[in-house]
């Protein structure tokens, strides 16, 4: 069974600086799953203009990131997504997952346009 759910765009309170997104520490449970090995996906979104599609860009090194988290996944996640607007989502089509979406802490800082 697939479950998710996604975030709404968020920025830096203007639309035209850009922010990069560094660092990723998930927090998440799976508290009450009956799968041997529970686990998800956390997709992380950027986009460069409000209205537009997420799309991939080739002057990004990784403009939509998918980053798995299992049940014994602790750490934090580097990443490198820039964009004027970033989501994200969290999903998981496994049957017996039950999972419970935290503090997720994302890294983010304003960055100029190269």
């Amino acid at each position: 069974m697939e479950s998710f759910i996604q975030s709404a765009d968020f920025d830096l309170g203007d639309e035209y600086k850009f922010m990069l997104t560094d660092r990723l520490i998930p927090d998440f449970k799976f508290d009450g799953s009956t799968a041997t090995n529970p686990s998800l996906t956390m997709t992380i979104k950027p986009k460069r203009f409000s209205g537009t599609a997420y799309e991939n860009q080739a002057s990004d090194s990784q403009p939509v990131i998918e980053v798995p988290i299992s049940q014994t996944y602790t750490g934090q996640v580097f990443l490198r997504a820039r964009g004027r607007q970033v989501a994200f989502r969290v999903n998981s089509a496994d049957l017996g997952v039950q999972w419970q979406l935290g503090s997720v802490r994302l890294n983010v800082r304003e960055d100029g346009r190269r």
